[in-house]
């Protein structure tokens, strides 16, 4: 093994509690969530619609709780953003690169899923501009 130190991917704690009204948060497969077969697991708020789904396999959360607000951002700038690695502009990680560098904040804390809405409005801004700027190479 070599001396580097590897990089270790930091992820959001599973959550306990819900950050919206601080009420118990539960695993359910989405398909009891959902009531029709869906793969994969979420966490979810017994009480409000605040939600996050879980990375196949694991327990590790796909990014922080959300409520339908925080949800729709996320999905607004993945909408757009996602087009830039899917289209073949930029790997992913590169992507993901920029953005961080267009948002003045670590790639390893650059994550949608972290995200709340005044970071989505900045980073749907980033995303807008980076794929103004690859596409017109």
């Amino acid at each position: 093994m070599s001396n580097q130190k590897r990089k270790v991917k930091r992820h959001p704690p599973i959550p306990k509690s819900c950050r919206f009204c601080g009420s118990e948060v539960i695993k359910k497969s989405n398909a009891e969530f959902y009531g029709r077969l869906i793969k994969g697991n979420l966490y979810c708020c017994t009480n409000c619609d605040a939600r996050v789904g879980i990375h196949d396999g694991g327990s590790v959360p796909k990014g922080t709780l959300a409520n339908t607000e925080i949800r729709n951002a996320r999905k607004h700038v993945h909408a757009l953003f996602d087009r830039i690695w899917k289209e073949g502009w930029l790997s992913r990680k590169e992507a993901y690169k920029r953005m961080a560098k267009e948002l003045d904040i670590p790639s390893q804390e650059c994550h949608i899923g972290w995200f709340d809405v005044p970071e989505c409005r900045k980073a749907w801004k980033a995303a807008a501009k980076i794929y103004r700027e690859v596409c017109s190479r």
